[in-house]
C-alpha cells in the first residue's frame, strides 16, 4: 500500500487529494477489503490498530457508532422488496404450468432414485439456486449422495430432498456443482450434450437479433458468454466469414465436453458441407483450481474435433462495424481482439464526425493495443490522432491495421507508458478534443482493489488535464472488482477533483449486447466504461 501511495504522489498528485476523497473511494483506499483502517495524513499513512472495523464499500453501515437507533439502509428496503415481489410472483402461474413444473421436478427425482449422484444443500441455502444462481459454492452443501465423481451430472437437492436442478459435479472446484438446468426446467434425457447445444441455439438466437449480421458490417462478435448464456466456465467468440471460432475454457466440465461442444457448435453454426476451424484456449491458472492438468494450452481442431493447427492462418481478417483488423486467433489477448468494446469504438466514431468541421479536432488513444479507438476516430473523419502503447510489438499490428482501412496518414503511433505520455503532454500543454483511457487490469482481485484505485484516479487525473475545455474523456475499467462495485463513476469523480476541472457525465458504457450478464450472477460483469465532458 504504501508503495503504491508513494508511487502515486511521485507522479505529480497532492498527497492531500486523498484526504478529501468522498465514500465508497476513501473507505476502500483508506481501509482496503481485508485489513485495518489506513488513515492518509499529509502523504503520511498511519495504520490505525483496533477500534472496530472499517466502513464498507457501500456505505450501508451502522452509523458513526454502530449504537443507538438504527435506520432501515435502502440495500435493506430493497430486499423486503424483492422478497414481496417473489412472494407475489408465484400468484402468476397458471393451473398448468404449475403441473409442468412438477412434472419436469419429478424427472430429477426419478433420476435421483435409480442412482443418479447427488448433492444435499444445507438448511437455508436453497432458495438462491431456486431463483437462478449458477454456482453451488462448496460451503453451500451438507452432504453428497451416491459417491458423486468429478466430471459427472449431479442433481441438486434442498435439505428437504426437494430438487432444485442438476449439473456437473468437480470436488477439487470451489465452484463444486455448476447448474444446467433447473427442476423446473429439466428435459430428457438429463444429458451435458443436449442442454450445450440448446445452449448455443439460445444464444445464436439473441445474437442474431441484436446484432444485425445480415447487413456484414461486422462478422466478430461473442456467441456464448459463460454464465450471460447459462453454459458456466466457457466463452465462444466468432471471427470472420469463414467459421473460425475461439473457446475460452476456464472448466473441468468445458475440456471433459470438448467432443460434444465442437459438435453443437457444427450443428448449430454451419450449413451443409461448411468448414471451420475451433481454437481452444485453455485458462492454465483457473485449470490448476479446478485440478484439471493441461499439456497443451492453445490446440485447433477442426469441425469433426481433429487436428486442424495446419490449415489455421497466422492471422485472419474481420470487420466490425465496416472497419478491419488483423486478428492473431492463437495469441492475441483474451481470444484474439477485445469484441467487448465494439459499441465503445462505435461511440468514438461518432463523435470524431465533428472533425470534418474542425481541422484542429484531435484525438488521443491511451493504451491502444491494436488501434481500435484510434482507427475508429481516423474512419470517422479525424486526421490528427495519437495511439500510445507502451508495447512496440501491437503498435506496429495497430499500423498495420491503420494501412487495411486507409488511415495510416492520419494516425500518429507513439511507444510510451501512458503515464509518461501524460505527464509529456502536462509539461508541453497539449490537449485533446477526446481521450480515450483503457488500460490494462489494474486490479486483477479484491485484495489488489484498494491499491489499484490510486493508480486509476492518478491516470485519470493526468488524462482530464490534457482534455481541452469542453472535451470528452472516455475512461475504460476492465476489473471486475472496480466494475461490480460501480466505482468507475467515484474514480473518475476524485480524479477531476485532484485535477481541479468539473465534469459531467455523457454515457455510460460497457460490453455489447452479444455479452449478456445473467442477474443471479453479477461477477460475470467487468467492463464500465464512462463518457464525460470535461470543463
Amino acid at each position: 500500500m504504501t508503495g503504491c501511495l508513494n508511487s502515486y504522489y511521485s507522479r505529480g498528485l497532492s498527497p492531500l487529494v486523498t484526504k478529501h476523497m468522498h465514500s465508497p473511494i476513501r473507505s476502500i483506499i483508506r481501509g482496503g477489503s481485508h485489513r485495518a483502517p489506513v488513515v492518509v495524513v499529509l502523504g503520511e499513512i498511519q495504520q490505525r490498530r483496533g477500534g472496530g472495523s472499517s466502513s464498507s464499500s457501500s456505505g450501508g453501515g451502522r452509523g458513526q457508532g454502530g449504537r443507538g437507533d438504527r435506520r432501515r439502509s435502502s440495500e435493506e428496503d430493497y430486499k423486503i422488496t424483492l422478497r414481496s415481489i417473489r412472494k407475489n410472483s408465484k400468484r402468476f402461474d397458471t393451473d398448468e404450468q404449475v403441473s409442468e413444473m412438477y412434472a419436469r421436478s419429478a424427472l430429477l427425482k426419478k433420476a435421483h432414485e435409480s442412482g443418479m449422484p447427488a448433492v444435499q444443500l444445507a438448511s437455508g441455502k436453497a432458495n438462491i439456486f431456486m431463483d437462478g444462481n449458477p454456482i453451488v459454492y462448496g460451503g453451500a452443501i451438507d452432504r453428497m449422495e451416491n459417491d458423486p465423481k468429478d466430471g459427472q451430472v449431479v442433481g441438486v437437492f434442498d435439505h428437504n430432498q426437494r430438487p432444485i436442478g442438476w449439473g456437473t459435479f468437480n470436488s477439487s472446484s470451489m465452484f463444486r456443482v455448476r447448474m444446467m438446468e433447473l427442476a423446473k426446467e429439466t428435459e430428457s434425457p438429463i444429458l451435458i450434450k443436449r442442454v450445450v447445444k440448446k445452449r448455443i441455439e439460445e444464444a445464436k438466437m439473441l445474437r442474431d437479433k441484436v446484432l444485425d449480421l445480415k447487413n456484414g458490417k461486422t462478422n466478430a462478435y461473442r456467441l456464448v458468454n459463460s454464465e450471460g448464456d447459462r453454459l458456466s466456465g466457457i466463452i465462444i467468440d466468432k471471427y470472420g466469414n469463414d467459421n473460425h471460432f475461439v473457446v475460452s475454457s476456464s472448466a473441468g466440465w468445458v475440456e471433459a465436453q470438448r467432443g460434444d461442444i465442437i459438435e453443437a457448435l457444427r450443428e448449430v453454426m454451419l450449413k451443409e458441407n461448411e468448414n471451420m476451424t475451433v481454437v481452444w484456449r485453455r485458462d492454465v491458472d483457473m485449470y490448476a483450481l479446478e485440478g484439471v492438468g493441461v499439456t497443451e494450452k492453445v490446440s485447433v481442431y477442426d469441425k469433426n474435433g481433429d487436428d486442424a493447427s495446419a490449415s489455421l492462418p497466422s492471422e485472419i481478417e474481420i470487420t466490425e462495424n465496416g472497419v478491419k483488423y488483423l486478428v492473431n486467433l492463437t495469441e492475441g489477448h483474451k481470444t484474439g481482439f477485445y469484441v467487448d468494446q465494439r459499441d465503445n469504438r462505435a461511440f468514438i466514431g461518432e463523435l470524431s464526425k465533428t472533425s470534418n468541421d474542425n481541422s484542429d479536432f484531435s484525438v488521443l488513444d491511451c493504451c491502444t493495443y491494436t488501434g481500435g479507438f484510434a482507427i475508429n476516430a481516423a474512419v470517422a473523419g479525424c486526421k490528427n490522432v495519437t495511439a500510445v502503447d507502451s508495447s512496440k510489438i501491437v503498435l506496429s499490428i495497430a499500423a498495420r491495421n491503420a494501412e487495411l482501412n486507409n488511415v495510416q496518414d492520419q494516425i500518429n503511433f507513439v511507444p510510451s507508458d501512458a503515464f509518461d505520455y501524460l505527464d509529456d503532454c502536462i509539461a508541453n500543454n497539449r490537449q485533446y478534443d477526446v481521450l480515450v483511457l483503457d488500460p490494462p487490469k489494474f486490479a486483477p482481485t479484491v485484495k489488489s482493489l484498494s491499491k489499484s484505485l490510486l493508480k486509476y484516479i492518478g491516470l485519470n487525473a493526468r488524462a482530464m488535464r490534457c482534455v481541452k475545455p469542453g472535451g470528452i474523456l472516455i475512461s475504460c475499467s476492465c476489473s471486475g472488482a472496480v466494475t461490480q462495485r460501480k466505482l468507475l463513476p467515484s474514480i473518475v469523480f476524485e480524479a477531476s477533483q485532484a485535477a481541479n476541472r468539473r465534469i459531467a457525465k455523457v454515457r455510460d458504457g460497457g460490453c455489447g449486447a452479444d455479452q449478456p450478464i445473467d442477474p443471479m450472477f453479477p461477477e460475470g460483469e467487468y467492463l464500465s466504461v464512462l463518457a464525460v465532458r470535461v470543463m
